[in-house]
Formats: structure tokens, C-alpha cells, sequence
């Protein structure tokens, strides 16, 4: 899940694209029923079945991973992408058909600190993180070209 907070930009953590932080899930295994599987095609696809995975994501485990890697609840963010899902309220859970992925592999080319703050260049933009006793938050991830001179 960590990658998947380099797949948008944003100045602030609750600007996350959170369509683009959850396009692939939370990391942990989810599966769902077939109720919940009709639900998700007749409200968010016309009855249409796109005959390919659908990860479930609950209003919880987003939740537990805002918290863990930004210090918000969803409740905290913009909720920026979160109506791209298809959300079952029965179900206190978030949905989406999808085939392919979102993923990519930075390469980190060059780093930074300023206290507790750590600044990542990979390609044309910056990851700043900010360490929270063993581990880390994210903060931004924005062009180089935005950023002061």
C-alpha cells in the first residue's frame, strides 16, 4: 500500500486521490459475496458485469491505513476520488471492478532531511515524508517544478 501513495499528487495528505491510493485495495486479502458482487454491478454498472476482480474495501481498513501512513481519518481528508467507487452502505464498504493496475516501481534518484521531514526526488517529482517514532508518514508528492525556489 505504501507504493500506491506515490500515484497521486498532492500538497497535503488529505488532498490523496484516494480512488488511486485504493485502486488496488489496502494490501490485505479481500473477498466478496455474490449479493455484494450483483449489488455493486446493478448500482455502480448499469447491471452490466465487467467480468474481472473487484477488491472490497471497508470504511475501516481505509481508515486504519490513512491513520497508520498520514495521521487522518477519511473522515479528515477532501475525500478526493472516493465517489469513483461504488459505496455499499449495507456493507460500510467501497467497491470497484478493475483488470490491470496502477502501480509503479520509483527510483529514487536523490534525498534530503530537514529535521524530521525526508525529501525523495524520483523522476520529476518529490516524496516528503515525516518520521513518526520507527516509522514514517507521508506528507506530499509533487512536481519539482512546483515547488519554491
Amino acid at each position: 500500500i505504501r507504493n500506491q501513495f506515490l500515484t497521486s499528487w498532492y500538497d497535503h495528505p488529505a488532498d490523496i486521490d484516494l480512488y488511486q491510493l485504493f485502486y488496488l485495495g489496502t494490501g490485505n486479502p479481500s473477498s466478496i459475496s455474490e449479493e455484494e458482487r450483483r449489488l455493486v454491478i446493478d448500482r455502480g454498472y448499469g447491471g452490466a458485469d465487467p467480468d474481472c476482480g473487484c477488491p472490497k474495501i471497508t470504511r475501516q481498513e481505509m481508515d486504519a491505513v490513512l491513520w497508520e501512513y498520514t495521521g487522518l481519518t477519511l473522515e479528515e481528508t477532501r475525500q478526493v476520488g472516493l465517489k469513483q467507487f461504488t459505496y455499499l452502505p449495507e456493507y460500510d464498504a467501497y467497491y470497484h471492478f478493475h483488470g490491470d493496475t496502477n502501480y509503479t516501481l520509483p527510483i529514487f534518484s536523490r534525498g534530503s532531511r530537514q529535521e524530521d521531514l525526508i525529501h525523495l526526488d524520483y523522476g520529476d517529482r518529490r516524496l516528503t515524508l515525516r518520521q513518526t517514532g520507527n516509522g514514517y508518514q507521508f506528507c506530499s508528492n509533487r512536481s519539482l517544478t512546483a515547488l519554491p525556489e
